[in-house]
């Protein structure tokens, strides 16, 4: 017999459904780092043909013209760079100073043992930094044992590189410039993610984000390649690389890291940076130029490990912890419950009045 009542099928859940709380942050951050060991090889071999500045000017002109172009209000745009200028300045400021510093890096040492210098040294540049830019989140003891143990671990992948083991082989002034340009880069990017997160929490849209932050990056470099005379680069053969860097490469991997920062803390972000160096080690099998080191293979292995336990010290503190959303929900429904027994008191209250006057 037909009831008359339509039983529905449950409609199927969507993968951002499917996906735990705090598991979409760290995938985007993952494929940023996938994009990025691919573009970090392809940066090392284009620099054996052009400067850094030339480079990096022409990858982030079309970068920031798309970001611009995409934003279909740029009025709300303004007011929120107002609104929090002295960051969207620093935030400028970081992007330029990173993002010249790896270049450099690159240009001095192979791709792997640039990023690897760099990325052991963002954790602990992230855990300094936290003191000033987030306090509402400080450290746990194992991201303090993860930030210390990656530092060793990169300690040792730069004597290997001293030593001259790894597959480049370097001078010492062209380690020690490398050396000083990874150390930079980690600060400024430990800074930059900071901001990142202050940006998002202050309103900012990725899109926004991405927008207003390379203008001082584009300033310095075209200064510098005017200066040099070095604006001439511009060849048949420079523009179809760049074209690919610039419009496939900057821009993808900008936009997952972005998302995954406004998703994540800063210091798990730093860990997860962690896992581009072991994919641009096998990236670099595609670098004629370069041959490959087992001990820095090895090295690098260490460096993953102990971002896995700092990602798990993060995770587990964030399991037994209540989240920042789950709290204002339980002293909403507190106050409810309160709330709900006042009126019942004053219901009471006024009944028994009532009674004892009609007595």
């Amino acid at each position: 017999m037909r009831t008359g009542i339509a039983h529905r099928t449950p409609a199927p859940r969507t993968l951002r459904e499917r996906l735990r709380p705090g598991t979409v942050g760290p995938l985007l951050v993952f494929a940023y780092c996938a994009v990025n060991a691919g573009k970090s090889v392809l940066e090392g071999a284009l620099l054996h043909r052009m400067t850094p500045e030339f480079l990096a000017f022409n990858a982030f002109l079309l970068t920031q013209m798309w970001s611009l172009c995409a934003l279909r209000d740029r009025r709300v745009l303004w007011r929120a760079v107002r609104r929090s200028f002295a960051d969207v300045l620093a935030y400028n400021v970081t992007t330029a100073i990173s993002w010249l510093a790896v270049l450099y890096a690159l240009a001095r040492l192979e791709p792997a043992v640039a990023n690897a210098l760099a990325v052991g040294l963002v954790p602990a540049g992230t855990l300094i930094l936290a003191r000033w830019l987030r306090p509402q989140s400080p450290p746990v003891p194992l991201e303090r044992v993860a930030a210390a143990g990656m530092l060793g671990a990169m300690a040792w992948l730069g004597w290997l590189a001293w030593q001259d083991q790894d597959g480049a082989g370097t001078t010492t002034a062209d380690f020690a410039i490398g050396l000083g340009a990874c150390a930079v880069t980690a600060l400024s990017v430990a800074g930059n993610t900071h901001i990142s997160r202050r940006l998002s929490e202050a309103g900012m849209s990725v899109g926004q984000m991405m927008a207003s932050r390379f203008y001082l990056l584009l300033v310095s470099c075209f200064v510098v390649l005017w200066l040099s005379g070095d604006l001439g680069q511009y060849t048949n053969h420079r523009l179809i690389p760049l074209t690919l860097l610039c419009g496939l490469v900057v821009l993808v991997a900008l936009y997952l890291l972005q998302q995954g920062i406004v998703r994540t803390e800063p210091i798990t972000v730093s860990f997860l940076l962690a896992t581009n160096l072991v994919l641009t080690y096998f990236f670099q099998f595609l670098d004629p130029h370069i041959e490959q080191s087992w001990p820095e293979l090895f090295a690098l292995v260490l460096v993953m490990a102990f971002m896995a336990l700092g990602v798990l010290g993060r995770q587990r503190t964030e399991t037994e912890a209540p989240s920042p959303t789950d709290e204002g929900r339980r002293k909403r429904s507190d106050a409810c419950h309160q709330a709900v027994r006042l009126q019942s008191d004053r219901n009471d209250h006024t009944l028994r009045s009532r009674g004892q006057g009609g007595r």
